[in-house]
């Protein structure tokens, strides 16, 4: 409900070598496969016939052995992570199979093409606040776990952590036509709680980032697109700055 995918459609229209994470991984496997050369079949696959490409083909098994050969400490960092701060069983499982996928997506994409800008709006900095997190219980993840995470997988050149009041969140989460039906058991009370967890969790996030000097815009979505957008801009420019002048 914090309006990220609305800013990141935004973002990837405005910068002009732009591409999201997934379209980078679609384009990838098309091309390992030669279905870039059909246009036909291009225009047609989806995302989840892809994946199932990748999968079949072996091309996936492929990506998550480099990968593991790349960030070692990524598979342990995440599991441990899992076990100590998920309080249910089969959604620990759910979460570890979906980091599985995404390692062999992330190595796919990234020693491909150059591809200039990629934008991950559900990359290992978001499913930070699935492993620390959790919908129900206490939040007790410390600013250490965070930080051994953090230290086992791939990070960003920046970062842009996206939240809002709660109220605000809350009533898009409602609104939204997928992603919160399975929060519809919860009373208000306890989506509020679960709002907060999270906010909780994104404080340690920021604060860890900034230790591993990341640099991190926390942005808070209460009012319109454009406003989001022009904060944003800001920052973006001030990072490119900030790089050119350390190169």
């Amino acid at each position: 409900g914090a309006g990220k995918s609305t800013l990141g459609a935004e973002l990837v229209k405005s910068i002009d070598d732009a591409i999201y994470f997934h379209d980078a991984y679609n384009q990838s496997v098309q091309r390992e496969h030669k279905l870039v050369n059909i246009p036909i079949l291009r225009s047609v696959i989806p995302r989840a016939e892809n994946k199932r490409i990748a999968a079949i083909s072996g091309h996936n098994s492929t990506a998550l052995s480099c990968y593991r050969t790349a960030f070692p400490n990524a598979n342990s960092a995440i599991s441990n992570a899992c076990c100590e701060f998920t309080n249910i069983d089969r959604r620990c499982h759910r979460i570890i199979k979906n980091f599985t996928h995404f390692n062999a997506e992330y190595w796919t994409v990234i020693s491909g093409d150059d591809w200039g800008t990629i934008l991950i709006d559900e990359g290992y900095i978001h499913r930070a606040l699935s492993l620390f997190g959790p919908p129900l219980g206490p939040f007790t993840a410390t600013q250490e776990d965070i930080l051994d995470y953090f230290s086992a997988i791939p990070l960003p050149d920046v970062a842009i952590l996206v939240g809002g009041d709660t109220e605000t969140v809350v009533q898009r989460m409602y609104k939204r036509e997928k992603g919160f039906p399975r929060y519809f058991a919860y009373g208000s009370g306890e989506v509020s709680e679960m709002v907060q967890r999270q906010k909780d969790c994104l404080n340690l996030i920021e604060e860890s980032l900034s230790k591993l000097d990341v640099n991190t815009l926390r942005l808070a979505n209460n009012n319109s697109v454009d406003d989001a957008m022009r904060q944003i801009g800001r920052f973006l420019k001030e990072s490119e700055e900030l790089f050119n002048n350390e190169s």
